[in-house]
């Protein structure tokens, strides 16, 4: 495992959080697992099966005054291409470790020459255990 020095935002493997506002948005589903069994004559009995696959959304603003978006940007399209698991740790609570599943880019600002000074990005992640 990577050894990270994370912001008090948190940081996703080796894309620390860097920012008044990041992550601007956090959205995790767990889903559990409970089967209905027919029963003669009766209410169907159910049965817990255990937890599903946890998944999440991030929405963050990778910004040049705080982080190296360039560095940042291939970071994370290396871990979705190489299906590189992370830690995901946002303040001080760990989610656990997660794969990227799809990456959103938007809200590119750059400077009047084109240099790009920030990118939102919203990344879809899946918990690998």
């Amino acid at each position: 495992m990577t050894k990270s020095s994370y912001t008090q935002w948190g940081a996703f493997g080796d894309v620390s959080f860097k920012g008044r506002f990041t992550p601007t948005s956090f959205n995790r589903v767990r889903k559990f697992s409970l089967k209905a069994q027919e029963v003669v004559n009766g209410y169907p009995m159910h049965q817990f099966f255990g937890e599903k696959e946890q998944t999440a959304s991030l929405t963050m603003e990778l910004n040049n005054a705080f982080v190296d978006i360039t560095k940042a940007t291939k970071t994370l399209e290396r871990m979705a291409t190489n299906g590189t698991t992370r830690t995901l740790v946002i303040g001080t609570k760990i989610y656990g470790n997660f794969g990227i599943t799809s990456i959103s880019e938007s809200k590119v600002e750059t400077t009047p020459s084109g240099t790009i000074t920030s990118i939102e990005y919203k990344i879809d992640i899946v918990e690998v255990r």
